[in-house]
């Protein structure tokens, strides 16, 4: 598993050797959450223009079969158009549901929504129809030494969407 800044995510997609095997990218790039008051400083997302939006997407395809793309709702039809331009074959835009997001959902505001896409090379593998809304608790037990993170993704929803995918066992 990498972690790398927004900034270079291009650059280093293209310098990993992802050798002859199925690859799959599952992904949070910066949802670009300028004006919420929730996120200052080294939390706030910089916002992503479509030209870098094209260029990351174009990197997926080159490295991967397949990429799950977390993002805000607004940004799923620019993140599928992205995706599709790169030569992958749209396949699935849903949500994932935080019922305990600390926005209070009643019954759901835009904290406890997160949009998702999946696109990939072919639709012949027979997963795709299988690819729900998630609902998962947002947060999680840390490990020692870990540092919370507010956009950290909960460990049983990503293990949830490889399980979905169908691609246990691959390089993720």
């Amino acid at each position: 598993m990498f972690s790398i800044s927004n900034k270079d995510a291009v650059e280093f997609l293209g310098s990993i050797d992802t050798g002859p095997s199925s690859n799959y990218i599952i992904t949070d790039p910066p949802y670009g959450n300028i004006d919420s008051p929730h996120y200052e400083g080294q939390l706030k997302d910089p916002v992503l223009s479509s030209a870098y939006m094209e260029s990351f997407s174009s990197a997926c395809f080159l490295k991967a079969t397949g990429t799950f793309l977390f993002c805000s709702l607004h940004q799923t039809e620019e993140w599928s158009n992205a995706l599709r331009n790169a030569g992958y074959e749209y396949v699935r835009t849903g949500v994932w549901i935080k019922p305990n997001a600390y926005w209070v959902p009643t019954p759901y505001t835009g904290g406890a929504l997160e949009g998702f896409v999946y696109a990939c090379k072919t639709r012949n593998d027979g997963t795709h129809s299988r690819i729900p809304a998630y609902v998962c608790s947002y947060g999680g037990h840390l490990k020692d030494g870990e540092e919370k993170h507010p956009f950290r993704k909960p460990v049983p929803l990503v293990r949830q969407v490889i399980r979905d995918l169908n691609v246990r066992g691959k390089n993720i």
